[in-house]
């Protein structure tokens, strides 16, 4: 108050004396004042945990959204529930199938007439496993995992740089040390959680990427200082990148066999695709906050992470396993942890779930219907070892074959087993997909 009672003074008295120099660089100081106090409080807005948060995430929709051409093909709906409420619905839940999620997921779009199921659900958070929260997020995420797992639907989040204890930046390419931190006694619930084959449902994906470059000086009415001294740029969750490049894979052939494959050019499969521009504070390329390499891949993947990492001279980076949480005890087993396989299982489980429900009452015995699901599926069966991207999207399938039979306990209970085996595609490996679907009652499916 009183430095502002002696400005006031000083003006007075150069206005008295008519002094215009002295009257004008007293009024710039004020200026000056008070353009320092609008900066340091946009300052203090722009760079709020909360803000940063929220721009991220409306940032990165924006990119999601810019890659679909036509919103007949993807649908994206958004949920507005904040992480405490998702852990707190999800822990207290007696069952799954009593949650909110549930319900949207399953019971009001794969299990009501003209329903459309989920193909792939986001959760924008970045997994910290130190504590410091009401619920536990490693239970919260196996509750996510078997979310996904009655659903049929995959489950992709991200992970905080401070994931396995210390920033990862640090220590990134020391592999033993990670290893040793992940299977420490420390992370027993994590080890927990990946022996649970729901687990295959649920994908880690890091590290954050570079969503906007630290603000310049912009033209906002005042004299604007960005300090940018403590880090004034903006990361996004990684888990954004990986449904980026289903819907552009499935824009580009309409389907999910070829998510690890990729071109020169990056314009399809595991190449992280380039964000969408309109500012000149986005960045041109994918920029991970910790650059690791594609010599490291095979090593995320056994840890139960997704990674993007870079490849070596190119510029450019992407996701090239798309492996699981889930540890299976088998190494043959592996192929069932991929994204890919995951997705293309839970289609053709959508597909047929949807089929069965719009025609019931259509069939009169056990057999027809299951000539039906025969007759459709050879549809899309073909032993081509190989053959171009599109002629492989529209004959996914080696074998298929469909097992019905009655529930013994329950004679208008319908059980449907369901044997699938992808085409190699870009693996050259063979994965063989069980499904197991229940008719006639509200039950949540499993692959198996």
């Amino acid at each position: 108050m009183s430095r502002m009672a002696d400005v006031q003074t000083a003006l007075h008295q150069a206005a008295a004396q008519q002094d215009h120099s002295q009257f004008c660089a007293l009024i710039n100081h004020c200026i000056h004042g008070i353009d320092r106090l609008c900066s340091g409080q946009l300052q203090q807005v722009l760079h709020h945990p909360d803000f940063c948060a929220l721009e991220a995430r409306w940032r990165s929709l924006r990119h999601l959204t810019a890659r679909v051409s036509s919103s007949r093909r993807v649908i994206i709906r958004l949920l507005d529930l904040s992480w405490p409420s998702l852990a707190r619905e999800l822990n207290t839940a007696f069952d799954i199938r009593h949650t909110l999620l549930y319900r949207l997921l399953y019971q009001r779009e794969l299990n009501t007439a003209g329903g459309l199921p989920f193909g792939l659900l986001l959760v924008d958070h970045q997994m910290v496993f130190t504590g410091g929260s009401e619920y536990d997020e490693l239970y919260t995420a196996t509750r996510l995992a078997e979310l996904g797992e009655v659903s049929l639907c995959p489950v992709i989040t991200g992970t905080d740089p401070y994931f396995t204890g210390d920033d990862l930046h640090w220590f990134s390419a020391d592999q033993n040390r990670i290893a040793r931190i992940l299977s420490s006694p420390d992370y027993c619930l994590w080890q927990k959680l990946r022996c649970h084959e729901q687990a295959r449902f649920l994908y880690l994906a890091l590290p954050r990427f570079l969503l906007r470059y630290p603000h310049k000086t912009p033209r906002c009415g005042f004299v604007y200082q960005p300090d940018n001294h403590s880090g004034g740029a903006l990361w996004g969750n990684a888990a954004w990148l990986v449904v980026m490049n289903v819907i552009r894979e499935f824009e580009r052939i309409s389907w999910f066999g070829f998510l690890r494959s990729y071109n020169s050019s990056g314009t399809q499969g595991a190449i992280a695709a380039a964000l969408a521009g309109g500012d000149s504070l986005t960045p041109p390329e994918i920029i991970t906050e910790t650059n690791l390499a594609c010599e490291q891949d095979n090593f995320w993947a056994e840890q139960g992470l997704t990674a993007c990492t870079s490849l070596y001279l190119s510029g450019q980076s992407g996701f090239f396993s798309y492996y699981s949480v889930w540890q299976p005890p088998e190494p043959r087993w592996r192929q069932l942890t991929m994204l890919p396989v995951n997705l293309m299982a839970c289609r053709f489980a959508h597909a047929i779930r949807t089929q069965i429900r719009d025609k019931i009452g259509n069939f009169d015995s056990l057999s027809a219907c299951q000539r039906s699901i025969e007759k459709w599926l050879k549809r899309y069966v073909s032993d081509v070892d190989y053959g171009e991207d599109a002629i492989m999207a529209d004959y996914p399938l080696r074998r298929a074959a469909v097992v019905m039979s009655a529930d013994p306990a329950d004679p208008t209970r319908y059980q449907c087993r369901i044997c699938l085996q992808p085409q190699y595609q870009y693996d050259i490996s063979e994965a063989n997909v069980d499904l197991t679907l229940w008719f006639s009652r509200p039950q949540g499916e499993v692959l198996s």
